[in-house]
């Protein structure tokens, strides 16, 4: 639905520099501003003697349709998904600046002509102006795809889904790169050799590594050979951080091919673990390979992504607890940003560090991981992508069921029971992580807001040997932590 700017009442989202601007603006042509909206409502309460709602406080607002609200906030790319917040609460009038057209993509030329003249030009919006819905906030294309060569496709891969290739009778075969290989362990610490771990990282590569790698292959190890070793590998991450800052497409030009699927990952079928490793170490979330056009139709699933697509417009989705690594979804916004890399993937680590160290091998098929995390799924998708049994404690959800569908994990029996090595809890309080530091685990993993969590420490010292932190981040305005946590 079209509508005129000076038709409506406004209400502006944001109290710092770039609203008083607006104001200016709007004020030298005869308007008004009627209301703030702040996330930070409760303690501002009035700004320039209007009154400052929160979103909840925004929602009881009558005749909604009688108001556009701009968006003023710097970062302009949270934009779309404070748009998406307003939408949810039934606003449809909103100026905001577009990350479709961010990205030089197609859209509303009266929207982004609004926004340009209220922010930028000191003018008012002349051209009529379409209310937004969901389709207008997200477009849902396929942000993997690269580019099509003969019958191959060439696209972005996220880089926990990737293993190294099979080998016949080799210790490191398919082996997963993100946790488990050891060459991303050291090409992290390439940039650090004044690091004490320096050294140590360098001896461990040696040793578990290259000294096996070198008797599966039946070569000399005497003399200076592991000086060669890891002066070669240095030089070869030398070169790629060069090729990374002067030639960055090298690295989709050479792409390593792989095969698989979702549920399992993918594991690499031709040379390229030094490449993939390197990115991984730098932390890129991404990686280009390439594969045949059969397997990245596995990839895209398209009619079960329609089948979620559809409730997600039904239902108004418009964030995802973690990044959901569908091609259509990698850029839909989510609750916690970088949830794999900052919890999952060090948690794994460890987990597949301990049983190597029991077992003398990276075999999980025996181990349980008992899940109990608010994060549509995830947890649980990626520990069954390693290969480990899991126990899912948490209720599983229609949006749930739709993206492991999506995502090819068709299997969501739920089980409870009282049995894993590894308990992993995430986003509960401090009660709901009591449940579990009494049980039989082995090794207990906890991770919420920060309050909660001090809570759960200190009223259960008594049970805690040691807490070690993994992470902290700000989510949802909050400081969240996570732990390791081994039980006297």
């Amino acid at each position: 639905m079209l509508y005129q700017f000076y038709e409506k009442k406004i209400i502006l989202y944001g109290t710092g520099g770039l609203s008083q601007k607006v104001k200016k603006t709007l004020n030298k042509n005869g308007f008004e501003v009627e209301a703030y909206i702040d996330r930070r409502a409760e303690d501002i309460i009035t700004f320039l003697n209007k009154n400052v709602y929160s979103l909840s406080q925004a929602e009881v607002i009558h005749n909604k349709s009688d108001y556009v609200i701009i968006i003023t906030t710097k970062n302009v790319f949270e934009h779309n998904q404070i748009a998406a917040e307003l939408l949810d609460i039934g606003f449809k009038n909103i100026i905001f600046k577009n990350y479709q057209i961010l990205q030089g993509e197609e859209g509303d030329e009266g929207l982004d002509e609004a926004f340009e003249y209220l922010l930028n030009q000191d003018r008012i919006p002349e051209k009529m102006i379409e209310s937004i819905e969901f389709k207008t906030l997200f477009s849902l294309k396929d942000e993997a795809y690269i580019k099509d060569e003969a019958q191959d496709v060439y696209a972005y891969l996220p880089a926990f889904m990737l293993f190294t290739n099979t080998l016949e009778d080799w210790f490191w075969s398919r082996v997963h790169i993100g946790t488990t290989f050891l060459t991303v362990d050291m090409y992290r610490r390439f940039k650090e050799s004044c690091n004490p771990e320096f050294a140590l990282i360098c001896e461990r590569y040696i040793e578990q590594f290259a000294r096996k790698g070198a008797s599966h292959l039946g070569l000399n190890t005497q003399g200076e050979w592991e000086t060669y070793v890891i002066e070669g590998r240095l030089a070869v991450f030398r070169e790629m951080e060069r090729m990374l800052c002067l030639s960055p497409d090298f690295f989709v030009k050479n792409c390593p091919r792989v095969q698989g699927n979702p549920s399992e990952g993918y594991e690499l079928i031709s040379t390229g673990k030094n490449r993939v490793a390197f990115l991984v170490a730098k932390g890129y979330e991404f990686i280009p390979v390439k594969m045949s056009k059969e397997c990245y139709g596995e990839f895209i699933n398209i009619s079960y992504f329609n089948e979620l697509k559809k409730y997600m417009e039904e239902n108004s989705v418009i964030e995802f607890k973690t990044t959901v690594y569908h091609p259509y979804l990698y850029k839909f916004p989510v609750k916690y940003d970088r949830y794999y890399e900052l919890w999952l993937e060090r948690v794994a680590k460890i987990i597949v560090e301990d049983v190597f160290k029991k077992t003398g091998k990276f075999d999980f098929t025996k181990k349980t991981v008992k899940i109990d995390c608010d994060d549509d799924g995830a947890a649980s998708r990626y520990f069954k992508m390693l290969g480990f049994q899991v126990v899912n404690m948490y209720p599983e959800s229609k949006l749930e069921k739709l993206l492991g569908e999506t995502l090819n994990f068709y299997e969501a029996e739920i089980q409870k029971n009282d049995s894993g090595n590894y308990v992993i809890v995430f986003g509960g309080d401090s009660s709901g992580f009591g449940n579990y530091i009494r049980g039989d685990n082995e090794i207990f993993f906890a991770a919420g807001r920060d309050l909660e969590l001090q809570g759960f420490l200190v009223d259960n010292s008594g049970l805690i040997a040691e807490s070690k932190e993994l992470f902290s981040t700000v989510w949802d305005k909050s400081i969240y932590r996570g732990y390791k946590i081994e039980k006297k």
